[in-house]
């Protein structure tokens, strides 16, 4: 079975730590308490990202899974660009309403999000497709949502990260099979960076629309 679809709701539902119906419920009311992406990879993401930001002049910026701002204050920082950011966390809504009080701020399960006719030069979805059901068909209203020449930056964990690292079954995500992914992709984007951090676990692309 590919890994650009997969059902994870029922995960959810035969795992008896959790008790949510579905990953989008159980996301929109977690506290998040195990959400640190403090770690030097995260780090070391982060930077790559606000390297690649440096060399971009987006006027509108569209933001899908943006949990406590972790790359929402890198997008901030954007001169002259509006910026929406989309998250259904409850703790996550309210931490980035604090944080970003003059920046349009949606909740929506991410998979069901209504993405508006104005199309945006850069959309980013940091951390946010392994907990997908379907990334296939997310990319595709991504692509339809941007711009021509768009750019896309977001990032995937490899399976084969979590084969090695995760000893039970993943449940409200999962690693993706990279190049299955990459094959995905590419007819709609062209590569223009790849970084993959130190441990292999964060794999992180800049993508510009064809």
């Amino acid at each position: 079975m590919g890994t650009l679809k997969v059902n994870l709701n029922d995960r959810v539902q035969r795992a008896p730590r959790y008790t949510s119906k579905s990953v989008a419920d159980y996301f929109a009311n977690s506290k998040l308490e195990w959400w640190k992406p403090n770690s030097e990879y995260y780090n070391q993401q982060t930077r790559v990202i606000g390297q690649w930001l440096k060399k971009l002049n987006p006027k509108s910026v569209l933001e899908l899974g943006s949990g406590f701002g972790r790359i929402s204050e890198l997008l901030d920082k954007l001169p002259d660009a509006e910026f929406t950011l989309v998250d259904i966390n409850k703790k996550a809504l309210g931490v980035l309403g604090k944080k970003f009080p003059h920046r349009e701020v949606v909740s929506s399960n991410i998979s069901d999000f209504a993405f508006k006719e104005k199309k945006h030069d850069l959309i980013v979805a940091v951390e946010v497709l392994v907990h997908i059901p379907d990334i296939e068909d997310l990319v595709k209203k991504i692509h339809s949502s941007l711009t021509d020449k768009g750019v896309l930056i977001t990032s995937i964990t490899p399976d084969t990260w979590y084969q090695a690292n995760w000893s039970r079954t993943p449940i409200t995500h999962r690693g993706i099979n990279e190049r299955e992914f990459e094959d995905f992709i590419s007819q709609y984007f062209n590569f223009i960076k790849i970084n993959k951090s130190d441990n292999n676990q964060l794999i992180t692309y800049l993508l510009e629309k064809k």
